[in-house]
Formats: structure tokens, C-alpha cells, sequence
């Protein structure tokens, strides 16, 4: 009688002879690759849908190197990103354990003013002129001088420049009343940041709620 005895060895990839013994499946997981993202723009808290392959053991999505707070894979092809609060514009990245794949593409971060505050009165709502002001929001990297107060005197509309500010962050901006305002109801403030090449025109701004200078 002849015995046949099955022998299993462990997996040993590119042997001698190039060969792959019982148990290896010969592949290893590629890493990320990004074709396309929509929509090219957002404000903070939309989704941005990111599109390519090797996806499925994502760990990480960034936004202008601002980790998402929550991300989806629907499948290995696509994942679904949410726009992190504190996020500025910027190339989206999709990390996996096998690696992580960029956009050549930035996203661009909508501008959006939510509140003010005239730290000197600590009112919301009036203002004097030479008063320090945070302006509250989100995008704000990048955003061009001047700021404009904008607000009615009569019939007519009243434009008042304020070159001089601070970006302290993507979410918030400090400045001051003009010394040369007029006084009346129904201001704003408006924000401007140079936006993609293909806006027309590449800038997107943004209006404060309405106050009053006093």
C-alpha cells in the first residue's frame, strides 16, 4: 500500500524559484486613488462625494489637512465626507492602511459669517465707531482686503471701507469700527475670500447679520 501525505508549509512569497507555496494569495491591497471629487465648493457641515478605488479600509479623510469629523464608504469606489467645522480650503486626502491618495484639486470652503460681537459694549447688535469687533464664522483663510461696512444713510447706501484686520482663524476675524462711519440702522458686514478659478468671479462673499451704529 502507498501513502499519499498532504503537506501544508507556510506562506512564502517569492521564493528561489518564484514560487508561491499553499495559502498565499499572491496579492497585496493597493493603496487609495482618487479620480474626482463633487462639488468642487461647500460651507462647512455639507457633504463632498470623493470617487476612485481602494477604498473600502479607509481610516481617514482630511480637508485642507482638517481630519472630517464623520465620513461613509458606500462602496470600495466611493466615500461620502463631511466638512469638518474648522476646516479651510484645501486638497482632500483619503488614507488607508495600505497608503493615501491626494487630491490635485482643492476644495474650496464657502465663507459664512453666523454672529458679531463689539467686544468693547459686548453687544451683538450696536456699535460705535473705534469699537473692537470678532466677527464669528467659517472660511475665512485667505479672505482679501478690505472688509466693507455696508448699511443705508437715507435713501442712499453707505460703503465704508476697513482695510485693517486679523484672520485668527478659519472662523473667526477681529477688527474695528471705522473711524468714519455713519451713524444709522441696518448694517452688515461684508467678507470676501478669492475662490476657485473656475467661480465667475473667483470670490465668494459673505454678509454679517444686521446692527446698528451708534
Amino acid at each position: 500500500m502507498s501513502l499519499i501525505h498532504r503537506i501544508v508549509l507556510p506562506c512564502v512569497m517569492g521564493g528561489a524559484l518564484g514560487i508561491t507555496m499553499l495559502g498565499c494569495s499572491g496579492k497585496s491591497k493597493a493603496p487609495p486613488s482618487i479620480s474626482s471629487f463633487s462639488p468642487m465648493q461647500g460651507p462647512i457641515g455639507s457633504y463632498v462625494y470623493i470617487l476612485g478605488s481602494g477604498f473600502s479600509n479607509a481610516t481617514g479623510v482630511t480637508i485642507g489637512g482638517v481630519a472630517c469629523p464623520s465620513f461613509q464608504i458606500p462602496s470600495d469606489s466611493e466615500v461620502n465626507a463631511n466638512v469638518p467645522g474648522n476646516a479651510s480650503s484645501g486638497v482632500i486626502v483619503v488614507s488607508t492602511g495600505a497608503g493615501s491618495s491626494t487630491t490635485n484639486a482643492s476644495f474650496f470652503i464657502v465663507p459664512g459669517i453666523t454672529s458679531l460681537l463689539d467686544v468693547t459694549n459686548g453687544s451683538a447688535l450696536t456699535m460705535n465707531p473705534g469699537e473692537v469687533v470678532t466677527i464669528t464664522g467659517s472660511g475665512f483663510i485667505g479672505a482679501t482686503a478690505p472688509l466693507i461696512f455696508y448699511g443705508p444713510s437715507g435713501s442712499s447706501a453707505v460703503s465704508t471701507p476697513q482695510p485693517t484686520y486679523t484672520v485668527v482663524n478659519a472662523n473667526q476675524i477681529t477688527t474695528t469700527v471705522p473711524a468714519s462711519i455713519t451713524p444709522g440702522a441696518g448694517y452688515i458686514i461684508q467678507v470676501t475670500v478669492p475662490g476657485p478659478s473656475s467661480n465667475t468671479p473667483p470670490t465668494n462673499t459673505c454678509s454679517s447679520p444686521s446692527f446698528t451704529i451708534q
